[in-house]
């Protein structure tokens, strides 16, 4: 089994179950799309049930300073918010973003 499919696996499969993960590998190892692959399963499966997709956002992405910007001006609004995905969070910290 590759590096890939086995961080697929332990990363996948505990996702799935609407675990909260926190996961830290090399680059371009795939842990995007192991923890997208949950979140686009799971509004699938409420968009099916509620039929959200008439109405409003089902995924926002943006740099934090973009989503404090249109936080700031009541642009956008994350009362109902069901998953959140800090991409290269560490890389933000090591630079002072905090």
């Amino acid at each position: 089994m590759t590096l890939e499919h086995a961080l697929l696996r332990v990363v996948l499969e505990p996702a799935m179950q609407g675990r909260d993960m926190i996961g830290r590998a090399r680059t371009g190892i795939g842990k995007t799309l192991a923890f997208g692959i949950p979140i686009l399963d799971r509004i699938i499966q409420l968009n099916a049930k509620h039929g959200q997709f008439n109405y409003g956002v089902d995924i926002v992405v943006g740099t934090p300073g973009r989503i404090i910007d249109l936080l700031n001006r009541r642009a956008l609004n994350l009362k109902d918010v069901k998953f959140v995905v800090l991409d290269e969070a560490d890389q933000m910290l090591q630079v002072g973003f905090q």
